[in-house]
């Protein structure tokens, strides 16, 4: 029996070399994304590491602190992050950018997620833009066509620009 990541959908001639010595492989990229199988849920665990990861580097490269400091030369104002998807890696984007100090703002194009970002302390921003099925049966977001994505860069621009937050 083999566990690992095999690129089944990218490597076809592995997965043929596999089966061709009587091996049962599973493959863990295509674990199920459910409860019953969350522990081994690769996917979703490097998605949050991945959110993780995004905001340390961030926080590393912004010429600013994330925190908002009161100082002997004055007090430093918070620095503002906007996370666009609220997906796995998004919500855990938003959890370390609000625990570092940041003040927090996260798009997703599905207005479901809303709820899970103001749990985590962050600041739903919400475009005039209807998306086409805009989650699959598992929740999870769909891909939409050029002309959405230009008016949403557009829209999330202008949001940026005029923000109190």
């Amino acid at each position: 029996m083999l566990i690992g990541f095999l690129r089944p959908l990218g490597s076809l001639e592995t997965v043929e070399d596999i089966a061709s010595k009587g091996v049962t492989s599973f493959s863990i990229e295509l674990m199920p994304r459910t409860t019953r199988a969350q522990s081994m849920d690769a996917l979703s665990s490097m998605a949050t590491i991945s959110g993780y990861k995004a905001v340390i580097l961030a926080a590393d490269t912004l010429p600013r602190l994330f925190p908002m400091l009161t100082t002997a030369a004055g007090t430093l104002t918070p620095g503002r992050v906007l996370v666009i998807g609220a997906g796995v890696a998004g919500l855990q984007a938003i959890a370390t950018a609000r625990r570092l100090g940041a003040v927090v703002s996260a798009y997703d194009l599905r207005p479901v997620v809303k709820e899970q970002v103001q749990s985590l302390g962050g600041r739903f921003v919400e475009l005039p833009l209807e998306a086409k099925d805009a989650q699959d049966a598992g929740g999870y977001a769909r891909a939409q066509d050029e002309a959405f994505y230009r008016r949403q860069r557009d829209l999330l621009a202008k949001s940026w620009r005029k923000a109190k937050w």
